[in-house]
């Protein structure tokens, strides 16, 4: 079997047609059509050599026809039986095809495997979920190339004060130095999305803000934002009366003690404040 051309709508439907094949929206499944795009994700990526890559989502191959040139170690992730049946025909033995849901597979794969790079066009239902789970997991990736709904974008590149700034920004932040390479109008796919998305390079930090318990500071940080009008004092005054030995706090003396003004709100404050307040708040408890 020959790979469609990548770049025609009219082609990769008459592909799919051919072989009883159709697209899902479930699944959020649209085609990247623009090459010059598609070479620049591949070029960021730049596995080296003897590293493992995953790409997540690689419906019928056309990020793959690339990435089995740059790669000498390529496992992809995709949902759907038929287009898995057509990767295994068009790359056969240069790539490893996991079936299904990532969301379910990549932890016992990373274990299998320890991937350094990802590559995926994330659909909007799993994209904030597969980062933050891989990085509340503790498993960080040398580096990750995604193309995923602006507003998602939009949420891991946001500063304190800004709009879009939410626990997932401070999550991302954290472990990832996070840059956006491009805005991606919904002509670029097929078929076309009603929103515009936007591609971005996630690269690990080499110096990772460090916290005395990162289970901690994630869990203070996912309180603050739960109730993003509260304050940081009734923010946490809620979280007292749930934590084993919270009672034991004394909510002001925390803020003051972190130098947090605990009027302030989850929106205002930046990673290290979160960090030193969790830092407070473990040797309180």
């Amino acid at each position: 079997m020959c790979c469609p051309n990548y770049n025609s709508a009219r082609a990769l439907a008459q592909f799919l047609t051919e072989r009883g094949l159709r697209m899902h929206k479930k699944w959020g499944q649209n085609f990247l059509l623009d090459p010059v795009l598609r070479t620049q994700l591949v070029k960021i990526l730049a596995p080296e050599r003897g590293e493992r890559v995953w790409e997540i989502g690689a419906g019928i191959g056309a990020m793959t026809a690339l990435l089995v040139q740059n790669s000498d170690f390529l496992t992809v992730f995709e949902i759907d039986r038929g287009f898995v049946q057509t990767l295994r025909k068009l790359f056969d033995a240069h790539i490893r095809v996991i079936e299904g849901d990532v969301l379910q597979q990549w932890h016992a794969a990373a274990a299998q495997e320890q991937p350094a790079c990802v590559l995926g066009n994330l659909p909007y239902n799993i994209a904030a979920r597969f980062i933050g789970n891989t990085i509340e997991s503790g498993y960080i990736f040398k580096r990750m190339v995604v193309t995923v709904q602006k507003e998602i974008g939009l949420r891991m590149t946001a500063l304190p004060a800004q709009k879009w700034y939410s626990y997932f920004s401070v999550l991302c932040q954290w472990q990832y130095e996070v840059r956006v390479i491009r805005n991606v109008a919904p002509v670029c796919f097929w078929p076309r999305p009603h929103v515009v998305s936007q591609a971005l390079v996630l690269t690990k930090r080499n110096a990772v803000p460090s916290c005395v318990d990162p289970a901690l500071f994630l869990h203070v940080t996912k309180t603050l934002f739960s109730a993003r009008r509260k304050t940081v004092r009734n923010n946490l005054l809620t979280w007292q009366k749930r934590m084993p030995g919270g009672a034991a706090v004394c909510v002001e003396e925390l803020c003051a003690r972190a130098g947090i003004d605990a009027r302030a709100r989850a929106e205002q404050l930046s990673i290290y404040d979160f960090i030193t307040l969790s830092d407070t708040l473990r040797a309180l408890l």
